[in-house]
């Protein structure tokens, strides 16, 4: 909350929303704004934060929110500009809109923002919430509506703005049930009830008598904080408080805190239909003076709505309990306020003048007993309501000057006696009528010791008050001005208090306050007397520290040009004073410290201030000085068993925007400033919490270039390795004028693939590092070599690498965490744990200058029966920048999802072309067989390269499986040309190959038009050398009718088909694979 609800204040609502806006801003509401004044957060924004901020500067210590009428049907049935109403999502914004208003319009000072949320009826066209005539609702039903309506708040980041949640002008008893079934859970948050009673009689509109109502209203758990009255006529009101509290106490019920708002309209009413007031409300006396006597009355917390800006606000009204009447009956009510003059006046004029004899004898009768007995108590009785009945109230505290032993201040502020406060009605009449008598009272000069119990009593200060004159009857108002001298007292005890408010660790405090006053009444002297005063602080009462802001904060270097002393830092620290003090600050000269390994504390600086202008209740700023020299080796060094030195933590904390601890205490101080400052600033050590200042763009950027990635090699290594330029460029800000160079870098980052962790990049080791000037930024460069790349992910790198292969390359994004030696003008040490980030693309495989390995010089190395081992010379472009070294990589050869053979290579790939050896095992198979048959004869074959486990030894499986294009090996035709030798019934053929061979056997046949040529069946082995090649002749036995085809064409060609089954060994290795062949041309010869 803004600030605590205390039982004997009085705090003040806004004013009439709907009716200020229509009478001082001419907004006119109608059914096409069902909204009614909620209709501003819609269209009108700007006449809604004035009229609220107009609220709260006449003295409102409560806005409500303009939500009164918002709900989700009243948006739907506003159009704006078409048939369609604002939809669900919209209109929730619109509404929470309206609690950053309402506590916009304090514009930052203490205040209330209660959320209002009218009765159903307010959300009806017309309205009903004066009628309570809802239709078929249910209670449920009613549950449902405020629970949703409530939700849209409770959801959203405005919650935490919202003080109090006011359900308002409830006509039904049923609805009050379901307000109460709504706010049970919500525990976090006080609510009030206040219901209408628009009728001639004390009964809501639906019927209900008073006590059911206040029975629904307190009873059960989670009763509302504050029940009450709005929107209903004002000469009701009192009578309806005084049923209220009749209603509670017959229960046993506790009565709560009191909540009154009715109409200010007098005799006029307000048609719901027509929307416009009817009658005439002259007849009336002005509202507010109507609702000041009531609020005299009242004895517990009041919540009044003003009627304009200029209504009476009295603050201050009787202590409440549960015990204590809502509305106080007349008896008491004129023993607790003595009239003023305008109501004497007025009272005079009201009171039949037969009266009067029999009022003055009893008056004169009264007075004389009253004088007997004030005589006999005067001393217990003056002092006792004199304690409870003091009022103080500091206007303005400055300090005139600073003395040898403390300072002389000027205390201005406002003192009386107030009867109210004093809880005994015997102490408090006689009181009364015992400074009534006295009138005025005078004081010699006094001194005072305050001190501190929970501090073992030890004394917080002293001060000599001067004579001080002042009128002591009931709510006589004395301004007070004088000076005093006070005297700081124990240093170790004030040190300690100081500690612990710096910690926050002052929940309350107890002060313990010893005067001794001589006074005199008139002629008469009443004496020297001791007066102790206890008094205890806590919540809202105990003062806080002040949040502060550090402006123009900047660094430079100190002393000679070239070769300086150190490093200077200013700033100016602002913070609000919100009390009402007035003093200037001499300068003061501060030792700032640091703790290091062994918590010793050493000097890190030194810092003075200028003159400090301390004005009541405004911002108050402070310029500070440092000054940072040589800084010793104890806090820079390592501390045992740590990374880190004592400087690293403070440094690492600032940069990253946490608060940071250092210790400070006083310095030597200028020879004009009393010593007693200077004492008790030099032994006191205090830990001063220093906001950090996130320098979230220090590091710009970070990078790699001229990368070069390593493949572990089998057996020795478990990680890739990756060498590479670190590029670091840090932004240096423009209010930092130092000489900054850096010798070495290390860092440790982690590497991610769309917000994926895929691994982390070892750079833990220092690396050599040279720092230049690029405009403003500071560009350090160092060259890493080999650093591990531990990959946490595997399915994230497998879909880096396929996004290289086959997709528009990956932007990888680094967060690193680095630490740099500095040379500056405080010396060399490290600054450890500056956090970066940089992003890296890599450029796909497959785009640019990509081409398509090309295979050349085949050779077969091994062969075993099972097996033939294959060697070539790839031909690979690489189209990045990045080059990789592959000690070993194994992948398998697959055919129809069938592994017929697996390749292998080593490699060192760099940028643009780059020649690879690389082998491959083919395997004995059936579908190898198939494959090969295909491919000898010709046909568009592929094979599919598939990576698996320890394809690359240390690496993930990165799942490629690529199809390729088989390389035409034998050319377009294994069989290049037929020779068939017609007398002697033989052919011979030319045959190309890759390598050398034997063919073992063949069965094969020609066609000619699908009729059978011829056919050869040999089962002699012959060899076949590397390159074109022409067989012996083999026989041919001729197809019957085929003779005549043959003759015709002897000397010319014949175009023929032919199927064979071949036989085929190399070395160790032996394979029967088929051939096929289209439009072979043969030469036939005789």
């Amino acid at each position: 909350m803004a600030h605590d609800l205390k039982p004997d204040q009085v705090l003040l609502l806004d004013g009439g929303l709907g009716t200020t806006l229509e009478d001082e801003h001419g907004i006119q509401f109608s059914s096409k704004t069902p909204l009614w004044s909620s209709h501003l957060l819609v269209e009108n924004t700007n006449v809604l934060q004035t009229v609220q901020r107009d609220f709260a500067n006449a003295g409102a210590d409560i806005i409500l929110t303009a939500t009164y009428q918002a709900s989700r049907t009243g948006f739907a049935n506003t159009k704006l500009g078409s048939d369609k109403g604002i939809s669900r999502d919209e209109g929730s914004r619109y509404m929470v809109l309206a609690v950053k208003i309402a506590r916009q319009a304090f514009q930052g000072r203490h205040g209330l923002v209660a959320l209002s949320l009218g009765a159903y009826g307010a959300s009806m066209v017309p309205s009903t919430e004066y009628s309570g005539e809802y239709g078929s609702m249910t209670e449920q039903d009613l549950v449902e509506f405020h629970g949703d309506r409530l939700n849209i708040f409770q959801a959203s980041e405005e919650w935490n703005n919202v003080d109090l949640v006011a359900f308002e002008t409830l006509p039904r008893l049923d609805e009050v049930l379901a307000v109460r079934r709504v706010m049970e859970p919500i525990q976090q948050k006080e609510y009030w009830i206040s219901c209408v009673f628009p009728n001639q009689d004390e009964r809501l509109p639906d019927g209900t008598e008073i006590i059911s109502l206040v029975k629904a209203m307190l009873g059960g758990t989670r009763p509302p904080f504050a029940i009450g009255i709005n929107c209903t006529k004002i000469y009701k009101v009192a009578g309806l408080i005084e049923r209220f509290e009749d209603a509670a106490q017959s229960q046993g019920l506790a009565l709560p805190c009191l909540v009154v708002y009715p109409d200010g309209a007098g005799d006029k009413v307000y048609d719901t239909v027509t929307q416009q007031w009817i009658g005439d409300g002259s007849a009336q006396p002005p509202w507010d003076e109507q609702m000041i006597d009531i609020v005299r009355q009242c004895a517990s917390i009041a919540l009044l709505n003003m009627s304009s800006s200029s209504s009476p606000s009295p603050k201050t009204f009787p202590q409440s309990s549960e015990t204590t009447p809502l509305l106080q009956r007349s008896d008491d009510a004129a023993s607790n306020r003595p009239p003023s003059v305008n109501e004497s006046l007025e009272s005079h004029s009201h009171k039949r003048t037969e009266k009067w004899p029999t009022i003055i004898a009893l008056t004169v009768l009264c007075l004389s007993v009253a004088l007997i007995c004030f005589g006999l108590t005067l001393p217990s009785a003056i002092q006792e309501y004199a304690k409870e009945g003091l009022v103080f109230e500091p206007t303005k505290l400055s300090v005139d000057s600073f003395t040898a032993l403390g300072i002389k201040a000027r205390v201005q502020g406002t003192f009386y006696l107030d009867a109210s406060k004093v809880h005994n009605k015997a102490t408090r009449d006689l009181g009364r009528l015992g400074t009534w008598i006295a009138r005025e009272v005078e004081s010699d000069e006094s001194s005072v010791k305050v001190y501190l119990p929970d501090y073992d009593n030890v004394l917080l200060g002293s001060a000599i008050i001067p004579p001080i004159k002042v009128n002591v009857r009931n709510q006589h108002y004395n301004y007070i001005d004088f000076y005093t001298d006070l005297e700081p007292g124990d240093v170790e005890g004030i040190r300690r208090l100081a500690k612990d408010f710096l910690d926050h660790k002052i929940q309350k405090i107890s002060v313990k306050a010893i005067a001794q006053v001589s006074v005199q009444s008139g002629l008469i002297k009443l004496g020297q007397q001791t007066l102790t005063q206890f008094l205890q602080f806590s919540g809202g009462d105990v003062p806080t520290i002040p949040a502060f802001d550090i402006q123009n904060l900047r660094f430079a270097e100190y002393g000679l040009p070239g070769h300086p002393d150190g490093l200077k830092a200013m700033a100016a620290v602002t913070a609000k004073n919100e009390y009402p003090v007035n003093f200037d600050v001499p300068p003061l000269a501060f030792e700032i410290l640091l703790p290091d390994c062994e918590d010793n504390y050493l000097l890190f600086a030194t810092a003075s201030t200028e003159v400090i202008h301390v004005k009541p209740e405004q911002n108050v700023t402070a310029k500070v000085t440092a000054l940072v020299s040589q800084l010793p080796n104890s806090l820079t060094s390592a501390c045992p068993g740590s990374k880190s030195s004592p400087l690293d933590s403070l440094v690492a904390d600032y940069l990253a925007g946490r608060d940071t601890t250092v210790y400070i205490r006083g310095g030597n101080q200028d020879p004009d400033t009393p010593d007693w400052i200077g004492n008790l600033l030099k032994e006191t050590t205090l830990p001063f919490s220093l906001p950090g200042h996130p320098f979230d763009n220090l590091i710009k950027n970070f990078s790699l270039t001229d990368t070069h990635f390593s493949l572990p090699d089998p057996g020795s290594e478990t990680y890739p390795k990756i060498s590479a330029v670190v590029k670091v460029l840090v932004g240096m800000p423009a209010d930092m004028e130092v000489n900054l160079d850096v010798n070495q870098v290390r860092a440790d980052a982690q590497v991610f693939y769309k917000g994926k962790l895929l691994g982390n990049l070892n750079l833990s080791k220092w690396q050599k590092a040279n720092a230049t000037m690029v405009d403003r930024d500071l560009l350090v460069q160092s060259i890493v070599q080999e650093a591990p790349l531990i990959i946490e992910d595997e399915s994230v790198f497998t879909k880096v690498v396929q996004e290289l292969l086959f997709g528009d390359g990956v932007a990888l994004s680094v967060h690193a965490v680095v630490d740099v030696n500095t040379l500056t003008a405080l010396g060399e040490f490290v600054v450890r744990n500056i956090p970066a980030e940089g992003q890296i693309f890599v450029a796909p495989l497959g785009g640019g200058g990509f081409k398509m390995p090309e295979i050349k010089g085949m050779e077969i190395v091994e062969t075993s029966e099972h097996a033939l081992t294959l060697q070539a010379t790839v031909n690979v472009t690489n189209p990045t920048d990045y080059s990789a070294t592959i000690p070993y990589c194994n992948v398998s050869l697959v055919v129809n999802e069938t592994r017929v053979g697996y390749a292998w290579v080593s490699a060192n790939i760099v940028p643009g072309p780059n020649e690879v050896v690389a082998r491959a095992a083919w395997e004995v198979s059936s579908v190898g067989r198939e494959w090969l048959s295909q491919f000898v004869s010709g046909y568009n074959t592929t094979l599919t390269v598939q990576t698996h486990t320890n394809s690359i030894p240390g690496v993930p499986d990165i799942g490629l499986a690529l199809t390729i294009p088989t390389p035409k090996l034998f050319g377009h035709h294994f069989l290049k040309e037929t020779t068939m030798h017609l007398l002697s019934s033989t052919a011979t053929f030319v045959l190309v190959s890759p390598f050398a061979l034997f063919i073992t056997s063949i069965a094969a046949s020609a066609f000619y038009n699908d009729t059978e040529v011829g056919t050869i069946s040999w089962q002699y082995p012959f060899a076949i050398e590397k390159g074109e090649n022409t067989t012996p002749k083999l026989p041919v036995e001729w197809g019957g009718n085929a003779l005549g085809t043959i003759r015709d064409a002897i000397g010319g060609t014949l175009k023929l088909d032919a199927n064979a089954d071949v036989g085929v060994r190399i070395g160790e290795w032996n394979e029967q694979i088929w051939y096929q062949g289209k439009g072979l041309g043969a030469n036939i010869r005789l």
